[in-house]
């Protein structure tokens, strides 16, 4: 029970040729083989006079509902692009996304009645915070300046520490330097009493001849001694009878 109207075309094959030379309904086969497709354009809006738009889709499917042995060929039809609107509106869940965006619009209404009760007393908040934020800035403002008088009373301190300081280091190197004086005479003193004590007992110095003679002499006044104490352990009378044979 489906009306299906023929549309007969009359095409001038004089008008179109191949590469190849050929022309006439031999050319048209070929023509429907690469993929000739047909479809219904709008030329006027306004008398809705539509016209036949002939176009190479071949990765398109290819419909034929005419009879196959006839001798006018069949040329494929597309749908239009108002059909294929007409399709996808037809098909489109409108219901289901008129209801989906009822639903949103509710959620989004309590959401915005529970910001309206949020954001009154997150403001409040923020503003103590603020408030807050700004009695502590300007501490921190009296804490910094009290800060910067200690630090300038401490460097004064240091400047004058270092200015005594260099005072005593003055002071302190004339002193060291009298006492490297002091020093210096005491070393000189001390090369000259060696010095004379080196000439005292150098070779060939008289007080060093005179100091081997009295040791010459002690060594034999200690052998004398040393003689006669022997002879006395060996006969004590000798004191009184001296030595025999003399």
């Amino acid at each position: 029970m489906q009306a299906r109207i023929p549309v007969q075309l009359k095409l001038e094959p004089d008008r179109v040729t191949l590469v190849n030379g050929s022309s006439g309904p031999t050319m048209l086969r070929r023509l429907i083989e690469a993929g000739l497709k047909a479809r219904l354009e709008s030329e006027s809006l306004v008398t809705g006079q539509m016209v036949v738009d002939l176009d190479f889709r071949p990765e398109l499917p290819v419909h034929l509902v005419g009879e196959r042995d006839t001798d006018v060929p069949e040329i494929p039809s597309m749908p239009s692009d108002l059909q294929e609107l007409r399709r996808q509106l037809t098909h489109a869940p409108i219901a289901d996304t008129v209801t989906q965006a009822k639903q949103a619009l509710a959620a989004i209404e309590r959401v915005a009645d529970r910001l309206d009760s949020v954001i009154g007393p997150l403001t409040a908040g923020a503003q103590r915070v603020l408030d807050s934020t700004g009695r502590t800035m300007e501490v921190a403002g009296v804490a910094i300046q009290d800060l910067q008088r200690s630090a300038m009373d401490t460097l004064g301190d240091v400047q004058a520490l270092t200015a005594d300081g260099r005072q005593q280091l003055s002071a302190r190197g004339q002193e060291l330097g009298h006492t490297l004086a002091t020093a210096e005479k005491a070393l000189q003193t001390s090369r000259d009493l060696l010095a004379s004590a080196n000439g005292l007992v150098a070779r060939g110095a008289r007080p060093r001849d005179d100091l081997e003679a009295t040791l010459r002499d002690l060594a034999a006044s200690a052998s004398a001694l040393r003689d006669l104490s022997q002879a006395l352990d060996r006969d004590p009378n000798i004191v009184l009878l001296g030595r025999k044979g003399r």
